[in-house]
């Protein structure tokens, strides 16, 4: 099959689990001897295989042609100036937009596909459709369902996945925010088929925009476990590991509260954290402010902020680590990292939200805190970083676990 794979992407700067799932899938499904053509939009993606160079929907045209209407009818040789690859990738690196607050009305005008403000763009990518005519279009989450309609029209099936699609609708201003929800329940009708990361995150959809039963189905994200690598033996002292983008949003202010609280006792004196996953210009601050408040606890020596070790080779970053903890405190659709960390002969500590749940109970690979304190959390660390026969167990169940139920291959 002729597969056109549709994505947002964010330009490689930092650790986007939606985006490393659909590039493993994706390697997968051509291996299986599928024509797979991934469409990037808004912003270069951070893989190559099989990438068109053209982005649809650049984000700097997009903002302009909604804040600047006038904008709209300027010549296409100056919107393909904003559409360069190189130009994207750097206004990726210093923007904040990875919530929607104050993008309300692009995010609206997006959902609204032919009658939003990017319907010039909507467009530019059904012709290319219509040239390349491919066998289906996958929708990389429903946040573009908007396109739908028009693809639909050229009789070209649509499938969508369901991934944190929340996150983003949920940090909206009100009223705009309800009537995103509203919208994309009506855009989503004319989605073919529906798949989801998880069980919990398909009921949770189903219940917001009244998908059915029968054309939905779950497909978890897989990983080429030839990738990982057994860590070894933590040689100086225990570590903490964090893998995700370094922000507030993701939970990194909760796990220094708590790697703070564990510092306090003498049997930790040897504990460190290390954390990766990338930043954007708006997090800079933040990590600012944690670097203070581990200074002012005589805790900074201790920890190891290091955003883009997971890169080149993600054994870099979990070599050595004892656990890994990524408290999101909304909770995730599923939760990559978990299984990377397991992949990895790691264990994890997460909180009781979102498909962390489901994923721990599957695996065997971790345990599951509440509240979502930080001294919750941390009491649960302490489980794992004092008791190395229960650490080593769970370690080997969620390697095995993940090998069995989330290779690659297997999804």
């Amino acid at each position: 099959m002729k597969i056109v794979y549709i994505t947002p992407g964010f330009g490689g700067v930092f650790y986007c689990q939606n985006c490393f799932r659909n590039n493993t899938i994706l390697e997968r499904m051509r291996c299986l001897g599928h024509e797979i053509i991934s469409l990037p939009l808004y912003l270069p993606l951070n893989f190559t295989g099989g990438v068109t160079e053209k982005i649809f929907f650049g984000a700097i045209n997009i903002y302009l042609r909604e804040k600047f209407p006038c904008y709209r009818y300027m010549p296409l040789a100056l919107q393909d100036f904003f559409n360069r690859p190189g130009f994207l990738r750097l206004t990726a690196k210093f923007s904040g937009a990875t919530s929607a607050c104050k993008l309300e009305d692009i995010t609206l005008s997006m959902l609204d596909g032919e009658y939003g403000s990017q319907k010039r763009d909507l467009e530019i990518l059904i012709k290319f459709l219509q040239q390349i005519k491919p066998d289906a279009v996958h929708l990389s989450n429903a946040l573009l369902a908007g396109l739908a309609h028009r693809i639909r029209e050229n009789g070209i099936p649509v499938i969508c996945t369901l991934q944190d699609e929340d996150t983003w609708l949920d940090s909206m201003r009100e009223p705009w925010k309800s009537g995103a929800w509203q919208l994309l329940a009506r855009k989503c009708r004319d989605i073919s088929m529906f798949t989801s990361v998880s069980e919990y995150y398909l009921e949770f959809m189903k219940q917001k925009l009244g998908i059915h039963k029968e054309n939905s189905a779950i497909i978890p994200p897989g990983l080429d476990m030839d990738k990982y690598h057994t860590s070894p033996a933590e040689p100086c002292g225990r570590t903490i590991g964090f893998l995700s983008r370094l922000s507030e949003y993701t939970g990194l202010g909760i796990l220094i509260d708590a790697f703070i609280t564990l510092k306090k006792q003498a049997q930790f004196s040897d504990l460190q954290l290390r954390v990766s996953g990338g930043l954007i210009g708006s997090d800079r601050p933040f990590i600012s402010k944690c670097r203070k408040k581990l200074l002012q606890n005589k805790c900074l020596a201790s920890f190891s902020c290091l955003p883009d070790l997971y890169k080149n080779n993600m054994n870099d970053f979990f070599s050595g680590l004892t656990v890994l903890s990524v408290p999101v405190p909304h909770g995730d659709a599923f939760g990559t990292y978990q299984i990377e960390a397991m992949a990895s002969g790691i264990p994890v500590v997460q909180p009781d939200k979102g498909a962390f749940p489901e994923v721990i109970e599957k695996t065997g690979g971790g345990i599951i805190f509440r509240p979502d304190t930080p001294d919750a959390l941390a009491s649960a660390l302490q489980q794992i970083l004092c008791d190395p026969v229960r650490r080593n167990k769970l370690g080997r169940t969620g390697q095995e676990s993940v090998r069995k139920f989330y290779s690659a291959d297997i999804i």
